[in-house]
């Protein structure tokens, strides 16, 4: 267990440096993924460049079914940056939305009701799906505010994916860093420093409303502060 939990701490410091050297590339704007979105059908896939995204308060929404690539080489993944001004992605409607090879740092809300800090999904009949996905430094800081990096009031399916500082900062705020209103399966991920910080809010790393399950994933320095 020393030795699994070393090899996260180094694979976490390895994604911490990959991001910062990321951040001396010249960046796009959400506005770039937003007009890619917008321009295709339900049921498209959607790929990026293997490049920086930089958000400046307005997120990204997805209103169909689509499958979004970070890139066509599973090696190099696509990086948007909120820059802690808001969350990355927000999904409506009934519609089951992938997020493949995507690195998604500064992810953050403010203020009640405000809920998943990278990404939010509001249909209960959606399912969301993370597939060698990355989070980094993903909050919610508001009160009622579940879903520090991920909430979905549907599913949530997670594989080969890892979670890096992830919080819910307030009361009533349940889930560090994913809150799913149904069911939740994570495989093959790790969840490094996530937690819930503010009374009456539970999950310091998951919270489900339904059924879930964990399977060959790892979880350091989780905790529930409330």
């Amino acid at each position: 267990m020393v030795k699994l939990n070393r090899k996260l701490i180094i694979l976490a410091l390895f994604i911490l440096i990959f991001y910062m050297s990321m951040m001396c590339v010249a960046a796009d704007s959400f506005d770039d993924v937003q007009d890619k979105i917008d321009n295709t059908s339900s049921g498209d896939d959607v790929y990026l460049d293997n490049k920086t995204y930089v958000g400046s308060g307005n997120e990204i929404s997805i209103n169909k079914t689509l499958r979004i690539h970070g890139s066509t080489n599973s090696s190099k993944k696509s990086t948007l940056d909120a820059q802690k001004s808001s969350r990355i992605f927000n999904v409506t409607g009934n519609n089951n939305v992938s997020f493949i090879n995507l690195v998604l740092i500064n992810g953050k809300t403010t203020g009640n009701n405000n809920v998943g800090g990278a990404v939010h999904s509001s249909h209960y009949n959606s399912n969301l799906y993370f597939i060698n996905c990355t989070f980094i430094n993903s909050s919610t800081n508001g009160p009622n505010s579940p879903g520090g990096a991920i909430h979905s009031s549907g599913n949530v399916n997670v594989n080969g994916s890892s979670f890096i500082n992830s919080s819910t900062k307030s009361n009533f705020s349940h889930g560090g860093v994913i809150y799913s209103g149904k069911s939740t399966n994570v495989i093959n991920s790790s969840f490094i420093n996530s937690s819930t910080n503010g009374p009456t809010s539970a999950g310091g790393a998951i919270y489900s409303g339904g059924s879930g399950s964990v399977n060959g994933s790892s979880f350091i320095n989780s905790s529930t502060n409330g």
